[in-house]
This record gives C-alpha cells, structure tokens and sequence, in this order.
C-alpha cells in the first residue's frame, strides 16, 4: 500500500512540474527593426514643381507598412523589420517611382529625394518608318503633339506592352529615333521575331536622364536590367518590324 502511495506521489509531482514548465515562456530578443525616410518632390507635367507636396503614398509592397508625404514631401516608416523590400511611391494622376531590393539592417535608411510628375496627357505619333534593317537599323519619325520635349520610344515582342511596363529596347526619340538589329539582337530579339515599335511623352527634368544633378526620375529595374521613367503619357500608335 505504502508502495502504490509513493508510486502516486511521485506521479503528481511529475505532473505538477510539467504544468508549471508548460506556463513559462522563453524570452528571446526583440527582433532589430528601423525607419526608412525620404522626400517625394511633385511636378506637374510641364516640368514645374507643384506648391504641395502631400499626398503621395509610399509603400513598402507586400506589407501593411505605408505612409503619406507632408506638404514639404517629407516621409518616414519606422518600425520596419530587417529584410529586403521593394518600395514604391505614386499619387493618383502622377507617376510611380521604385525603389527595389531596399536592405534593411536597422536604424534609419534615407532614400533618395525623388520627383513624380502629374502624367503627360499629349499623345506623340509614331508616323513613319525611313531605313531599312539593312542599313543597321530602324529609323523612325515620330511627331507630336502639344510641347512635349522627350518622348521615349519602345521595342516590344506584344503590341500591348505599356509605356511603364519592362521592355525589350528603349530609345530617347526627339522628332526621330531609332533601334539597332544588332542592340536588339544582344537584347534578346531573333531572326524572323515580329516586334512592336511605340513611343510616349515623359517627365524629364532639364534633360538629365540619368538623374545626376538633381533628384532622380527614372529608377532601375534590376529584375529586367533596365531604367524606366516614373512618368510616362498614354501609348502612341504601333509600327510592326520583323527582325532579320
């Protein structure tokens, strides 16, 4: 009897010590989180700054972590974990602005001072082509409407392919511009492959199209391995080529 008893004791002990370990917690450190910061500068689309800069959203994708500029365009996002982010800055009626593959280690990470213009409305037409690919290359003639001072012209393997999405060649077009067979052919592009020629206006502030000088207004697509321009108008028409 004694026996069973000591037997049962030692039972409840064992439980009992069971239940209060399952009711401790281990402490571990907090994770490093930070801030990231910057400022968004607004255009309108005639290359002059806006007088407000609010409004614009900066996001860092896939997260609930947003914000929203002050009318000085200043921004901040703290509390962000370490990590990689792709982030991006839009506001309805402007253009969007990436920054990709953003680390995050701690303290506080201060982006670039970027602009974002209102988008251009003029649609340029892509009227004619002049050469051949047996001089080297396309050539084109592209006219405009209104006072459009850039306009961008886009190589594409599906006539659909947007002025902001990725694209097989760009080329900064004035009244014309052009493609090399031989450029096309390093990016890609094969023997008999129709591909789809369009342009379209784009903010450019004073030329600079590499954003040296100033605040940037193209950013680069690492996924692609190419810059686009934050803000880009409407899609002109498409001139079709076969690739020799």
């Amino acid at each position: 009897m004694k026996k069973n008893l000591s037997h049962s004791m030692t039972f409840v002990f064992a439980v009992a010590v069971l239940a209060w370990m399952s009711g401790c917690k281990t402490v571990t450190s907090p994770s490093t989180t930070g801030s990231f910061s910057g400022r968004i500068v607004l255009f309108d689309s005639t290359r002059y700054q806006m007088p407000d800069f609010s409004g614009a959203t900066v996001q860092l994708d896939g997260t609930s972590f947003h914000t929203t500029t002050d009318s000085l365009g200043a921004w901040d996002i703290s509390g962000v974990p370490e990590g990689l982010y792709n982030i991006s800055a839009s506001k309805p009626g402007f253009g969007t602005y990436h920054w990709y593959q953003t680390n995050m280690t701690g303290g506080t990470y201060y982006l670039s001072t970027v602009y974002i213009a209102r988008m251009p409305t003029d649609v340029p037409v892509l009227d004619s082509v002049w050469g051949s690919a047996s001089d080297g290359g396309w050539q084109f003639v592209g006219h405009t409407t209104g006072g459009m001072d850039f306009v961008v012209g886009y190589c594409d393997t599906n006539s659909t392919i947007q002025p902001f999405e990725p694209h097989l060649a760009t080329n900064l077009m004035g009244s014309s511009g052009g493609f090399a067979v031989d450029d096309l052919r390093t990016a890609g592009a094969r023997s008999g492959q129709t591909l789809y020629i369009s342009v379209s206006a784009v903010f450019n502030a004073g030329g600079d199209l590499t954003g040296f000088g100033g605040p940037p207004f193209i950013f680069f697509d690492p996924a692609h391995n190419e810059y686009r321009w934050a803000s880009t108008g409407p899609k002109s028409n498409v001139i079709t080529v076969t690739m020799p």
